[in-house]
């Protein structure tokens, strides 16, 4: 399963709700867990500030998809 759904459904959220909290469209969320886009240096900090957990933590997995 792909990190950014479960950070996303670990705290039992649809991607709107997600969407809303970081102050972005749903679509944005939903690309990210497609692997179609990866987030912003702005949103990787969103990310981890909301999910309480390290920038390294996403940054190392949005790589290893780039890379992919």
């Amino acid at each position: 399963m792909n990190f950014f759904r479960q950070l996303r459904e670990s705290r039992n959220m649809t991607q709107e709700a997600l969407g809303n909290e970081l102050g972005l469209d749903k679509s944005a969320i939903c690309k990210w867990e497609k692997n179609e886009s990866f987030p912003s240096r702005d949103n990787i900090i969103k990310l981890a500030d909301f999910f309480e957990c390290s920038i390294d933590d996403i940054v190392r997995i949005t790589q290893s998809k780039m890379e992919s």
